[in-house]
């Protein structure tokens, strides 16, 4: 079946959203008849989310609610599953065509904040993949006809608010074979901007947090008889604060430190034998996290050695930083401006624009591709407060949440509209016999290594090409072509052509070859970043400083991969 036009699809989702926005609106505005019951119900299940706030992993209302809303409607397919994955507030509403093919997922989150409910909006959250779920189960149905099979999945994630929610379900395979997973989480109208409805960005915005819960041991005694008789646990937790507000003198603008004292002892005439500090430590990459970590633990060991007191610490879930698909920020904006929606690729420049926070989302996009866009709502305040909680249960906030929802649906069709694509053809027009799908092939972003080739070829005018040679195969970038950005990587025996989510093997019958050179083409084009890789028995090493030593081709196409170990391989590659 040929592609669909992106006018076709936008059509299509647009009256998905009209349909049920009935059903997601205000119970006070007018509805058809049709839908006059189950708009009544599902605008109570909403609304219970936001007005019944439930912390992590509490979230039972919001579980429910949710289920019960798809079990109210007609018989469309949707397979509801409760506590999804051996966790008791999660679920998983999925739809599939065919067999095989793409999966696409929304993330729902639905947990709030201690005492001032619903003041991340997460509500929003859970409106905004609810509805775009759903939008994109009836465009795929209405557009698409054909044999190529797809799924459709609604993830509902808790505990986004330090339980780390996503990590539980990574763990227990929620996202195995995932293609992309979307989901949009609001802000305050941005001042420097206040027409600007969505943004998207593929670096900088969700840092890399560490969370760590520090205690202090000490000695208690008497403060006023005998105060030389304890070991004052407090002045140890004052001596850490000084030591990281020192350090913090030093930080890059990317790194973040923040902390409050959750036990400074009982009664002030008793020396405090025990005191307990929590701690956030933010940079905007893992690999930068890691060396400001270390820096704040030596702080507390200082502080602990300076009082003689002893010093433990335990690790809450940490979140990695947000790598954000390019492809599908770009297929995000695109839809949204041609819907009419103010959306730009990155608020950075914007005043307010930079999140500063983490998210969980970060850890799932470390396994698939992911999105993670914001929207803006009209509120009195930022994130985290009272005046944000009024603004995400307000009709704005609400139907701002619909307007993302429609861009992330037309997102999930042009996925499953590429897969068709690459499935009847390949870029440079030779009949494919087979093709072997990345798990995270648009991360690799290849057209974007062109300025960096190894051996520093020029751009050819006349094909519009980068080319280098490595350990015998000549990799040809073609920056812009009538199919895409493509490249070739060709030797005596083969010719392999790479898009942005695919490889194409047309003088390859074997699958297992097929996988093997997965793994050495991801290899090349890391190479191209100015990386050596060496071999060891059971992994792949990264020299981050290239050498001598070129790639043993041969050693490589001597691995045996199976399915899984090259999912880890070219995820632990793609993460450099």
């Amino acid at each position: 079946m040929a592609a669909q036009d992106k006018a076709e699809i936008i059509q299509k989702v647009r009256e998905t959203l009209d349909k049920y926005e009935s059903r997601l609106s205000d119970i006070n505005q007018r509805v058809g008849n049709v839908f006059r019951s189950l708009r009544r119900a599902v605008n109570i299940y909403l609304c219970q989310i936001w007005s019944t706030p439930e912390l992590a992993f509490e979230e039972q209302n919001a579980h429910d609610s949710i289920c019960e809303f798809f079990d109210s409607l007609p018989a469309d397919g949707y397979r509801v599953h409760r506590s999804a994955y051996g966790i008791t507030t999660a679920l998983e509403i999925s739809y599939s065509q065919g067999h095989g093919g793409r999966i696409v997922a929304f993330n729902a989150e639905y947990d709030a904040l201690p005492g001032i409910g619903h003041a991340c909006g997460h509500n929003l959250i859970a409106t905004s993949s609810i509805a775009a779920f759903i939008a994109a189960c009836e465009a795929m149905r209405a557009l698409y006809s054909d044999n190529t099979g797809y799924t459709v999945r609604l993830l509902g994630t808790p505990a986004e608010e330090g339980g780390g929610g996503k990590l539980h379900l990574i763990n227990a395979g929620a996202y195995k074979n995932v293609t992309a997973c979307l989901m949009v989480h609001p802000f305050p109208v941005l001042s420097g901007a206040p027409s600007l409805l969505s943004s998207s960005s593929c670096s900088g915005q969700y840092l890399a947090n560490d969370k760590i819960l520090v205690t202090f041991t000490g000695k208690p005694a008497h403060a006023s008889a005998a105060p030389w008789e304890g070991i004052n646990a407090l002045d140890a937790v004052v001596a850490a604060y000084v030591n990281i507000s020192l350090l913090r003198q030093r930080l890059l603008p990317t790194q973040k430190i923040h902390g409050v004292v959750l036990k400074g002892g009982d009664r002030p005439n008793v020396i405090p034998g025990t005191t307990t500090l929590e701690y956030y430590i933010r940079s905007d990459t893992v690999k930068t996290l890691k060396p400001l970590t270390e820096k704040v633990l030596k702080c507390f060991e200082a502080a602990a050695t300076a009082t003689g007191c002893t010093v433990e610490h335990e690790w809450e879930p940490a979140y990695m930083d947000m790598k954000t698909n390019q492809s599908i920020c770009d297929g995000y904006v695109t839809a949204m401006n041609s819907m009419g929606y103010s959306t730009i690729f990155d608020a950075a420049g914007q005043e307010g624009g930079l999140s500063g926070g983490s998210t969980d989302m970060g850890n799932v996009s470390y396994e698939v591709p992911g999105f993670h866009g914001g929207f803006y709502i009209p509120t009195n305040g930022v994130n985290h407060t009272p005046e944000f909680t009024a603004g995400a249960g307000s009709q704005e906030g609400f139907k701002r949440s619909l307007y993302c929802a429609a861009g992330m649906a037309v997102v999930a069709c042009q996925v499953r509209d590429k897969q068709a694509q690459e499935a009847a053809k390949c870029p440079t027009g030779e009949k494919c016999r087979g093709w072997h799908p990345l798990q995270r092939g648009e991360d690799l972003h290849f057209p974007r290594l062109e300025a960096q080739p190894r051996d520093g070829a020029p751009l050819n005018p006349e094909s519009n090409t980068y080319t280098t040679v490595i350990g015998g195969w000549k990799l040809s970038a073609l920056l812009s072509s009538r199919e895409g950005n493509v490249c070739l990587a060709q030797n005596t025996k083969h010719t392999i052509i790479i898009g942005e989510s695919y490889l194409c093997f047309p003088s390859m019958e074997s699958t297992a070859e097929q996988r093997r050179v997965s793994v050495l083409l991801v290899l090349l084009l890391q190479s191209c970043r100015r990386h050596t890789f060496t071999m060891t028995e059971k992994d792949l090493k990264v020299d981050p400083e290239p050498t001598a030593r070129d790639l043993d081709l041969g050693e490589v196409l001597a691995v045996q991969a199976t399915p899984e170990e090259e999912r880890r391989v070219l995820w632990k590659l793609d993460c450099l």
